[in-house]
């Protein structure tokens, strides 16, 4: 995992592993989120699955993105996420 948050990855949507389930995120500061995520789940934090570089896009865009993958692991009761982003 530490070697993947050293890759500079600015902007995107990402999937984890936390305790084994999926939970999806999205950042104009990759690196950073995902740094923090490693800081708050030391424990639980299986491992990075997936990072979409997608630079450029606004906030609500990579909101709407992540949405996507969301419904495209089943939604949230599926996932450790605790909200969907897009309503």
């Amino acid at each position: 995992i530490e070697e993947a948050v050293e890759t500079a990855i600015t902007e995107g949507v990402y999937i984890l592993l936390i305790d084994g389930i999926p939970y999806v995120g999205q950042s104009n500061d990759i690196d950073r989120r995902l740094k923090e995520h490693i800081n708050k789940h030391v424990d639980k934090l299986d491992n990075v699955v997936k990072v979409f570089n997608i630079e450029g896009f606004t906030k609500p865009m990579r909101e709407l993105f992540e949405q996507l993958v969301i419904d495209e692991l089943g939604g949230i009761e599926n996932l450790a996420n605790k909200r969907n982003p897009v309503s």
